[in-house]
């Protein structure tokens, strides 16, 4: 694992107990991605990556379809496990979801807002999709470059790239506006959910200059996520 993914999963695991109070819009998202996931014809095992507490995971298990439900940080799977009934046909795993060691062939692999973090992300997906039987699914969700300037985050153009050939790829975009009382409310938000770590080619702000950024903000502060749903089914 790379220094970086090691910060990223210490981010995260220091936030496990304070992620969902400060989780809007990962919830939303949540909501919107499993009522798509489960109009699917999909079937055989299913891979979560990036659970998370739970937000999720919580919508789209039951007693039926064999889950390996996986995240990054040891903590945030606790908790995720610790939000679920003992159902026999759950797993859980500590995995790195751009190169999982698990054992397909899984009907469906998801993740719900955790793409952005891959370091190598058309190398990771054609990883995953290898790991899928013919017909079934690689359903993820990521932040696109509109949310947040400071965020490296892909174009629809550049995330339609990043999938490999050999499957049909159907990619929808959302926009959840949800409003911070201040410009600092939503970085301190941002920080208890984990996601606090930079990309490796943003430099750090001064003081200076984020002392300026918060003083010239607006008040109330308002930040509208641009989620990107995709769907690949593979040949």
């Amino acid at each position: 694992m790379t220094p970086r993914k090691h910060k990223i999963r210490a981010a995260f695991s220091a936030a496990a107990a304070t992620y969902e109070a400060h989780g809007p819009v990962q919830e939303l998202t949540a909501d919107a991605f499993a009522h798509r996931l489960k109009a699917l014809p999909v079937r055989g095992r299913a891979l979560e990556l990036g659970c998370g507490t739970g937000f999720f995971t919580r919508r789209m298990v039951d007693d039926r379809r064999p889950w390996v439900i996986s995240d990054l940080s040891p903590e945030m799977l606790e908790v995720c496990r610790a939000s679920l009934p003992p159902l026999s046909n759950l797993s859980f795993r500590v995995v790195d979801g751009e190169s999982p060691d698990v054992e397909g062939p899984f009907g469906l692999i998801c993740a719900n807002l955790a793409v952005q973090w891959f370091e190598k992300p058309k190398v990771s997906l054609s990883r995953l999709a290898d790991l899928l039987e013919p017909g079934g699914c690689l359903a993820l969700t990521t932040f696109g470059a509109d949310t947040y300037p400071d965020w490296s985050l892909p174009t629809r153009s550049a995330y339609e790239g990043c999938f490999p050939l050999g499957g049909e790829l159907t990619l929808e975009e959302e926009r959840f506006p949800i409003i911070y009382p201040t410009l600092r409310d939503f970085l301190t938000a941002v920080k208890r959910i984990g996601a606090g770590t930079r990309a490796a080619e943003r430099p750090r702000l001064t003081t200076a200059q984020m002392r300026s950024r918060l003083e010239a903000s607006p008040t109330p502060y308002p930040v509208t996520y641009q989620v990107f749903t995709a769907l690949w089914i593979k040949q």
